[in-house]
């Protein structure tokens, strides 16, 4: 097989970035508390798990040449564990399915309960994090962290809004 070409190593990290920083936005947007940002936090969501479907469709094309056996021999050698691919499938639909029901339902979906949103926020924090800040080098990794550390301290401070009195 051919090495991927500068242009294919720029379409899978560009995709990645511009995903991050969709999710990022969208979280920020949902933690705030304000009503008026719930609409934009849906379509970043949106936009994010679109552009992210992208980039998988980049990563396979580019460094896995469409053979699952590639990709999960690129997870072994990445993380010392190839079946963690199948963790990797499971965000990508779970997050896609998501993404399609904030877009088709959005009244249902914010009526879910809310341990199924934390479970899966916290399943994509883990493994977005791992992707972006374990895994990753370089300016990526600092801006990830740094983007993170914004989110728990917006976090932490909704949270804290919610029990302070009136």
């Amino acid at each position: 097989m051919p090495p991927p070409t500068p242009t294919g190593h720029l379409a899978v990290a560009a995709t990645i970035w511009l995903t991050l920083a969709l999710w990022f936005a969208s979280v920020a947007c949902q933690l705030s508390g304000q009503p008026r940002l719930w609409r934009s936090a849906r379509w970043l969501w949106i936009a994010a798990a679109a552009v992210y479907l992208i980039h998988v469709a980049a990563a396979f094309h580019v460094y896995h040449h469409w053979s699952h056996q590639e990709a999960f021999d690129f997870v072994q050698d990445q993380a010392g564990f190839g079946p963690g691919i199948f963790i990797t499938y499971a965000f990508t639909g779970l997050w896609a399915a998501d993404a399609l029901w904030w877009w088709a339902a959005p009244a249902s979906r914010d009526r879910r309960p809310l341990w199924l949103a934390f479970l899966l926020h916290g399943f994509m924090v883990f493994i977005l994090f791992n992707g972006a800040v374990i895994f990753a080098a370089g300016p990526v990794r600092w801006l990830s962290l740094a983007g993170f550390l914004v989110l728990a301290g917006l976090g932490l401070w909704t949270q804290r809004r919610l029990f302070l009195p009136r």
